[in-house]
């Protein structure tokens, strides 16, 4: 394999700095009405479905707010970092309504779904050696010491010999897992990269997707006992925030809840932890939509301050 070819876009810090919303020709806004292009989409091929939307505010959502969104949905989630609230089981021809009545609204988002993606190695970003790239950061003794990562993916199953613990030795007690957080049930607990019933009622097979533990095993494995399928920094630990269900699916709000939950416990001091494993220091997202964007959506807004 060619490593050179790939582009590495799995693992990367995001940056702590302030944002603020300035309203503008959006993406997928072209006629400027404040309506997400998308939804108009589907309301042209069915008016009367029900769709998730993230509302986008000109100011800090109020109880006034609440109200008015709550005639035409389920207030989902109101997010803590940007102006936005999150409104499930709307219908979508109501959206025109929503900004006729409420003005500000600065733009009512389709809460798009979201897939898991994942297509890099640990040799095509230099963690390891090969014969494309002879030095990496492992030679030069970086093996992600003193790093927490997050993994905003399926939930990881922390018991797989990779994950287990840090020196592959049973006889001793040093988890790689640190903390967890489930947004799909808005509960900090450690979620396993199981199978998940969705609210209609479909189901995956078991076994189907496992992504989350495929990623933090690339992520952070010890590779076992034998080490040969080693992680990229295999001294790194794990927090594991579950933002996408067994399926491999769910939308934007998701990860926006699993991000968030990260920036506010960026400092934490993790109980049982050493100092070195305080916080976290890396979020990484494997997934991706089919949609383009221009840093303007709740989700780009959400990362930068993170």
């Amino acid at each position: 394999m060619d490593f050179k070819k790939l582009i590495p876009m799995w693992l990367f810090p995001l940056v702590l700095f302030c944002q603020h919303f300035t309203p503008s020709t959006w993406l997928y806004d072209q006629n400027s009405n404040r309506v997400d292009d998308r939804i108009e989409q589907i309301i042209e091929g069915n008016p009367d479905s029900l769709i998730s939307m993230i509302v986008d505010l000109g100011h800090r959502p109020t109880d006034e707010d609440s109200v008015f969104l709550d005639q035409y949905g389920r207030i989902e989630y109101i997010m803590q970092y940007i102006p936005s609230v999150v409104v499930t089981h709307v219908q979508a021809s109501r959206a025109h309504d929503m900004t006729a009545n409420l003005e500000e609204i600065v733009m009512i988002e389709w809460d798009e779904p979201v897939y898991a993606l994942l297509d890099v190695s640990a040799y095509a970003i230099q963690a390891r050696s090969s014969t494309d790239y002879p030095n990496s950061s492992w030679g030069d003794g970086v093996q992600g010491q003193g790093i927490n990562i997050a993994i905003l993916d399926t939930g990881v199953d922390d018991g797989h010999p990779s994950l287990d613990d840090m020196d592959d030795n049973a006889d001793t007690k040093d988890p790689k897992y640190v903390a967890g957080y489930d947004a799909i049930t808005n509960k900090e607990i450690n979620p396993d990269d199981d199978n998940y019933q969705s609210s209609s009622g479909s189901i995956c097979v078991e076994d189907e997707v496992y992504h989350g533990t495929h990623v933090a095993g690339i992520a952070l494995g010890t590779g076992g006992a034998s080490h040969i399928n080693s992680g990229i920094a295999p001294e790194a630990k794990l927090i594991d925030v579950k933002v996408v269900n067994k399926c491999g699916y769910c939308v934007n709000s998701s990860v926006i809840k699993g991000i968030e939950w990260c920036i506010k416990n960026r400092n934490t001091k993790w109980k049982g932890q050493p100092s070195d494993y305080h916080g976290i220091d890396i979020i990484n997202m494997s997934l991706g939509t089919r949609s383009a964007s221009d840093g303007q959506d709740a989700q780009s807004r959400v990362d930068i301050h993170s």
